[in-house]
């Protein structure tokens, strides 16, 4: 989405002269794109064969004031409400065998906070892969996915019994990892130094 992203500050006429209007219209398209996040979820999720999926929170229309409450139609996809409380996301976490999540589309590069908390539980999270990722763990190829296939292969891989030990042994590392470079002040310092990559990558950065 990134490229796209300039492109579109680019093609505003002011916005090359103007860093904080450069960056306002990137960030203005990265949100319009971020609307079709859900529906993409809901595509994804569909492609996900022969397993029932939990889905907590659903439709998060109701954070804007929506009574909008979009479902995806099949008896495969089982819907709770929203976690209450750390420990209850903790528990969910921590007793999921497979936790699915699927990056909203207007992050190229960071990592969204669902992962590291469930890590960070003790959890299995499978995620989509980003560049990120491999500066966060030694086992991102293991959690990442690419493409619906790789999704449903690892799905299957994890949930197999044979493979309880190894994904036990996943957990154990990526725990550790994240425990030890996840602290606040470490994501302060990760929040800065994205942020001048930011800046740097302006076309006025030189001007």
């Amino acid at each position: 989405i990134e490229p796209a992203a300039q492109d579109y500050a680019l093609s505003v006429g002011k916005a090359i002269h103007d860093k904080v209007e450069w960056q306002s219209q990137k960030s203005l398209y990265l949100s319009a794109v971020h609307l079709f996040s859900q529906e993409f979820r809901g595509e994804l999720l569909q492609r996900v064969l022969g397993h029932s999926v939990t889905i907590y929170g659903g439709d998060p229309a109701y954070l804007h004031g929506s009574d909008c409450n979009r479902k995806l139609p099949s008896d495969r996809f089982f819907y709770q409400p929203p976690t209450s409380s750390d420990s209850e996301s903790l528990h969910i976490y921590r007793h999921t065998r497979v936790n699915l999540n699927i990056t909203a589309l207007q992050f190229d590069h960071g990592m969204g906070n669902r992962v590291i908390d469930c890590a960070g539980a003790g959890g299995f999270p499978l995620t989509d892969y980003l560049p990120s990722l491999e500066q966060l763990t030694s086992v991102a190829r293991e959690i990442s996915y690419r493409n619906p296939e790789e999704l449903n292969h690892k799905i299957n891989y994890y949930l197999h019994q044979d493979h309880q030990k190894e994904r036990q042994e996943i957990i154990a590392t990526l725990q550790k990892e994240i425990k030890s470079s996840c602290s606040y002040p470490d994501l302060v310092d990760q929040i800065i130094a994205q942020a001048r990559i930011s800046l740097d990558s302006s076309p006025t950065h030189n001007l």
